[in-house]
């Protein structure tokens, strides 16, 4: 079961995955407003065991400090992980905030398994909008929750610090070669589903192409 949580002015979504045989949890994503977090969590009588982020920006971290969980751990890729650290590199002087840093407890890696009970999501590295973003897709490609690699009828940004375009169309190559009819759980914005974005989507119809 995943959960949808809208978290900021900038339509984040902040994910709450949870094994419905188990009832244990993960927390994607943290953004700026945690209140609808910690109502979900509560609403389903759960408490999520760790952090899971798919990529270092401060849109998707910001919320961690204001979490009612604390010592939560927080897992990263390890190309990202330095963005835990500094505000000048995880954005966060863009919105005047002050960034303490924050150590992860696990850096991610292509192909790690992460396990809650019967639900599982595998971790697929995707470079492109940063170096450290990843993936997570349920086994047997129902769901991919992407972060800011793909979006309805867009992709993710590539004029920050380690983004790059022709290594974001990689990571979109990838994807949509692999997976099919998964549906697509983006970092903003409404879900969507690959199929619709191979059809209509106006960078995947021109770079896929390519």
């Amino acid at each position: 079961m995943i959960v949808s949580l809208v978290t900021s002015e900038l339509d984040n979504r902040t994910y709450l995955v949870i094994d419905g045989e188990t009832r244990r949890a993960l927390l994607v994503d943290p953004s700026f407003d945690t209140a609808p977090v910690a109502d979900a969590a509560r609403e389903q009588g759960v408490t999520p065991e760790a952090i899971v982020l798919t990529h270092g920006h401060i849109d998707h971290i910001a919320g961690i400090p204001q979490l009612p969980w604390r010592d939560l751990p927080v897992w990263i890729h390890a190309a990202d992980a330095p963005m835990l650290s500094e505000g000048m590199l995880n954005g966060a002087f863009l919105f005047g905030l002050t960034w303490e840093p924050i150590r992860p407890q696990r850096l991610l890696a292509e192909g790690d398994v992460l396990s809650l009970g019967r639900t599982r999501l595998e971790v697929i590295h995707t470079p492109g909008h940063s170096p450290g973003s990843v993936t997570l897709a349920v086994p047997g490609g129902d769901s991919l929750i992407v972060g800011d690699l793909l979006f309805h009828g867009s992709v993710g940004r590539t004029d920050l610090p380690g983004g790059d375009q022709a290594t974001l169309i990689r990571s979109l190559r990838r994807i949509t070669g692999r997976f099919t009819d998964a549906a697509v759980l983006p970092g903003h914005g409404e879900a969507t589903t690959l199929v619709a974005e191979r059809r209509f989507n106006p960078f995947l119809t021109s770079w896929l192409k390519m």
